[in-house]
């Protein structure tokens, strides 16, 4: 095994691949020799698929976690072990493309200043102000800041390419200002140790103390400051060629999901409805609900709203409440998004994905008239959309919903 993965880091190092790929690939294949007990050499392709099969159905892996194993994979049967014959056996899960997630001026604002420390909001300000990834940024020297050219010089960039965004000259003060606390010697922004930069963990983990400290619940990660940056940048009429280059995409296809979420763009396009505003009548009362219909529609963001007291609201138990029946259970269904079903967590109960949560807990919490702030403040691997989500699974999937009131 070891001259294997010791061959496959040589492989991967001779075809450039970048540093992180090269670690992730070598991980996961070290985790499906470690489950399987067995070298991959010696296994066949319906071994391989078994695997694949396993992620997916018994562990509930993310597509992203599942398409680095198959990536790993197919490399390793292609060039490593030379078994091209393997690599149809190893199809890439299909294609979802989702809208990224984009704050609005106005969050970025909130964002930004509620990250206390000096550095980590300069790193924000940089990811916002240019577009750059993470890792982009935190690869920055001081000699790529040209003030004089007013550029920013990026580096060995994802694919291993250069290219140059401009500096803002609010960018440019805010990083002499930086530089005139911590005068780094090299890197632009250093970690415990002057002579290595900032790791990526430590920026989100920042992001996520000031997003919640903000009062967005938008998973503002650092990568969605870029999300943002793009799609500002189009609703203010910038060239989306302009922006691929700027962001450092290899296709222009893959600049163009910014066009779905501007929403300046969105809002100059005409609904059919507004012609038809004249003839419309818009005051007759709505028709009654069928019998046994639910009187009211909840949408994903008033579920939240609805089901129990918002931070800043006065404690209240709401007119609508999904409650846990203890006595009835959850019926054995496929997990969602964010809600699992495991026999190894939570005693094989549903729970929050990645926790050991259930969700019977956040609806006790929430029949108590507990708070979102609560909640999360004793739940810190919680999210805000995780409650949301709890209250979906309780009024759709449970056999005996019951209405509190």
């Amino acid at each position: 095994m070891r001259t294997l993965f010791r061959k496959m880091r040589a492989d991967l190092k001779i075809r450039n691949y970048a540093a992180q790929t090269q670690a992730t690939y070598l991980m996961r294949v070290s985790q499906m020799s470690r489950h399987l007990g067995r070298s991959p050499a010696s296994l066949t392709g319906d071994e391989i698929r078994e695997y694949l099969r396993h992620l997916l159905v018994e562990r509930g892996v993310s597509r992203s976690a599942f398409a680095q194993t198959v990536g790993a994979l197919r490399f390793l049967y292609r060039f490593t072990l030379g078994r091209p014959d393997l690599v149809p056996e190893i199809p890439y899960p299909r294609e979802s493309r989702r809208a990224p997630v984009v704050l609005s001026k106005t969050e970025v604002v909130r964002l930004l200043n509620a990250i206390s420390n000096l550095k980590h909001r300069t790193v924000a300000i940089l990811l916002y102000a240019t577009g750059l990834r993470i890792s982009e940024a935190l690869s920055l020297e001081l000699s790529d800041i040209d003030s004089e050219r007013m550029v920013v010089s990026v580096r060995h960039g994802k694919g291993d390419r250069d290219r140059q965004v401009p500096l803002s000259p609010v960018l440019l003060e805010a990083l002499r200002s930086y530089w005139r606390v911590y005068r780094p010697p090299s890197w632009l922004f250093t970690g415990k140790s002057e002579d290595r930069p900032l790791g990526p963990s430590t920026i989100q983990w920042a992001f996520r103390v000031a997003r919640r400290r903000a009062g967005i619940a938008k998973r503002a990660c650092p990568h969605v400051l870029r999300h943002s940056f793009a799609t500002h940048l189009l609703d203010a009429g910038t060239d989306l060629r302009m922006i691929q280059v700027l962001l450092g995409h290899r296709s222009l296809g893959t600049t163009q999901i910014y066009l779905h979420v501007a929403t300046e763009r969105l809002r100059a396009v005409r609904s059919p409805l507004d012609d038809l505003e004249a003839a419309l009548s818009l005051t007759s009362p709505p028709s009654p609900a069928p019998t046994g219909a639910p009187t009211t529609a909840l949408t994903d963001t008033a579920l939240v709203r609805e089901g129990h007291p918002v931070d800043g609201d006065p404690p209240r138990r709401a007119e609508t409440m999904i409650a846990w029946s203890s006595a009835g259970g959850a019926r054995r269904t496929e997990p969602s998004e964010r809600i699992t079903i495991d026999s190894r967590r939570c005693g094989g109960r549903p729970c929050i994905r990645g926790t050991r949560v259930r969700v019977a807990d956040i609806l006790d919490r929430i029949a108590a008239g507990a708070t979102t702030r609560t909640i999360l403040a004793d739940h810190p691997d919680l999210e805000p959309e995780d409650i949301g989500a709890a209250l979906r699974f309780a009024s759709e999937r449970l056999d005996r919903p019951t209405v509190a009131a």
